[in-house]
């Protein structure tokens, strides 16, 4: 009877109810005690790791003095995780000297090997070796474009006369309004934006209308008064119409050699295109002065600044009346000029 009582008890569930009671009994055996941690970001395996420093840092100061640079502490390389107890000489937040500076970075924690990593700190002074410019030339120095409302170029007449580069009371930033088109007035802003730590002037001293004979003697009178250190010297556009391309390179050679026996520094320029077909006999005049001009640049040691081939190189750097540059073409001469400027006349400190 009591067998019989058993088996009447007996109910396949369970059964179940054993085996997964079992199976969770032993799980909790095979299991660490230790309750589970909550993971909270990634973590080091003990033993060895690699540290990641940061990329190599290039600054540039306007002075020839040290620079204060910081910069992040090194990772390990595989998570990106921040590492503890590391440690970078120099420091970050030091004063780094002119040059090249190795920092290197070694950490030691307690449950891994010790790991260094290395990266560089440059520091470079770029300057100018001269800061005052004088823009010589016609109504294409003085910034005229049929686009633009402009004063007449000859109002500007005089201008120079009341330069940074005389001491005079005016500086570059009493100009004219309509100034702001000329390229003197953009390369001034260039050079400005390059080297900031410098006081530099582009000074205007464009005169509509202007022919070389007229520029040899206002250019002679300028030189007398002013004191720049670099002529930029573009010149000649009007010739076309009134002289033979051998006047115009004796006028030029006359004003690049005044300057020269000055102590000033010349970059002389060729003339911008004329586009306009209906002026044919003046495109080949053109022509035949830009040829003679890049000859007396070498003939005399003076950088030519390539206007022509920049202007020709730039789409819609004319302007209607195909003898005037554009806002874009006046901004194609300034940087014809600053891009000489920079390779002649740039001193760069800290670079092999």
């Amino acid at each position: 009877m009591l067998t019989r009582g058993l088996r009447i008890g007996w109910r396949p569930w369970a059964r179940v109810g054993l085996a997964v009671g079992l199976a969770v009994a032993t799980a909790m055996c095979t299991d660490s005690p230790t309750a589970p941690t909550t993971v909270t970001g990634p973590t080091l395996a003990s033993g060895a790791f690699d540290l990641a420093c940061p990329l190599s840092i290039e600054r540039i100061t306007q002075t020839q003095s040290p620079l204060s640079v910081s910069f992040d502490d090194p990772v390990e390389a595989s998570t990106q995780a921040r590492i503890d107890k590391v440690e970078c000489t120099p420091a970050s937040g030091s004063t780094f000297p002119i040059g090249e500076t190795g920092v290197r970075c070694t950490s030691r924690p307690a449950d891994r090997d010790v790991a260094s990593c290395a990266f560089s700190v440059r520091i470079i002074s770029r300057r100018l070796r001269v800061t005052q410019f004088l823009a010589f030339g016609d109504s294409i120095t003085v910034g005229f474009s049929p686009h633009a409302s402009s004063s007449p170029p000859n109002t500007l007449l005089g201008l120079h006369t009341r330069s940074a580069l005389g001491g005079g009371v005016d500086s570059l930033n009493h100009r004219p309004s309509d100034l702001v088109l000329a390229y003197p007035f953009k390369l001034n802003t260039m050079l400005s934006e390059r080297y900031p730590g410098q006081d530099i002037a582009v000074v205007n001293a464009g005169f509509g209308g202007e022919t070389t004979d007229k520029g040899r003697g206002r250019l002679n009178s300028i030189l007398g008064g002013l004191s720049p250190e670099v002529l930029l010297l573009l010149e000649g556009s009007n010739d076309v119409q009134v002289f033979s391309p051998s006047d115009t390179l004796s006028n030029l050679s006359g004003m690049v050699r005044g300057a020269q026996g000055r102590g000033i520094s010349v970059l002389l320029a060729n003339l911008p295109p004329i586009s306009s077909p209906r002026l044919a006999t003046e495109q080949t005049r053109g022509r035949e002065i830009n040829g003679r001009i890049a000859g007396l640049a070498g003939s005399l040691g003076v950088p030519l600044a390539d206007v022509l081939r920049r202007l020709n190189a730039t789409q819609g750097s004319m302007s209607v009346d195909g003898k005037h540059p554009t806002a874009l073409g006046y901004t194609t001469i300034a940087e014809t000029f600053f891009e000489q400027i920079v390779e002649r006349f740039e001193v760069v400190l800290g670079v092999d």
